[in-house]
């Protein structure tokens, strides 16, 4: 794990960071959601799922692979939204 990246991304209050196949990914609270954002650098992240609890993200987080979407919620739901930024045009 590149241990000084990790400093910095808990410093932006990223929690519960992992590797998963060289990417890290952590969890962020936003203002009305909490997000397991994924692939994580020093500028921010490449995309995010978004639920409704940190505890549903954190379960999701747990048993996340970097493919399979595990199920969590009551609603047995993957996430309430995925969120690509390359797909929204302000970041092409």
């Amino acid at each position: 794990m590149n241990l000084p990246l990790i400093d910095i991304l808990k410093e932006e209050g990223y929690e519960n960071i992992v590797d998963i196949e060289g990417n890290l990914y952590g969890i962020q609270r936003f203002i009305f959601t909490v997000g397991v954002c994924c692939n994580l650098h020093e500028l921010g992240y490449g995309n995010r799922f978004c639920f409704d609890t940190f505890s549903n993200a954190a379960l999701f987080l747990e048993g996340y692979d970097g493919v399979t979407h595990p199920v969590v919620g009551e609603d047995g739901c993957t996430s309430i939204k995925w969120v690509n930024l390359r797909e929204i045009s302000i970041y092409r």
